[in-house]
């Protein structure tokens, strides 16, 4: 092999390991400067996030165990949404998953976390993890929507709600 051969491969591969290498670190600085904005925001609501997650580029939800609350947040277009969700508060938290069948394909068009609060006054609260709106394939929502529910699942198994106590029930009455 020829040095002129040897300096060609080695430009060629450059040519692609470069924009690789490039899009990479890129990408890496986009997600700590997510996760930056993240935490300044869930600090702001006086959360300290101990697990959290990102997608999409705009997307980001996080726990703080010690106070029990979910911190979720999205950035889109500009538009921010911020969400702290008390777990003490929730019943029951279940995935939301709405889709249709086209040509035996089931495309989905919005993917979610609900929540049902034990107070029947607060309506029911969603949050969105993937709308068919945003113009991107569905990669990992599903899987990160089941991972968040279960996590709240086990959040709620470990810390249920304090019964209600009534000390009349459940005493014996005894005629004088």
């Amino acid at each position: 092999m020829d040095l002129g051969s040897a300096i060609f491969g080695i430009f060629t591969l450059a040519c692609f390991i470069v924009p690789v290498i490039y899009l990479q670190s890129k990408k890496s600085k986009e997600k700590k400067e997510v996760l930056k904005i993240f935490k300044a925001l869930a600090q702001q609501q006086g959360l300290i996030i101990s697990a959290h997650d990102f997608w999409n580029h705009c997307y980001a939800i996080g726990l703080d165990s010690e106070q029990n609350k979910l911190f979720y947040f999205k950035n889109q277009d500009g538009r921010e949404q911020n969400v702290v969700i008390d777990l003490t508060e929730v019943e029951k938290c279940s995935v939301v998953n709405v889709n249709r069948m086209v040509n035996d394909n089931k495309i989905i068009d919005r993917l979610g976390l609900s929540f049902a609060f034990r107070n029947p006054k607060l309506p029911e609260k969603i949050l969105e993890f993937y709308t068919k709106e945003e113009g991107m394939p569905v990669n990992d929502e599903f899987q990160l929507s089941e991972k968040w529910k279960a996590i709240v699942d086990a959040r709620l198994q470990a810390h249920p709600p304090a019964k209600e106590s009534n000390p009349a029930k459940g005493r014996l009455r005894t005629a004088a």
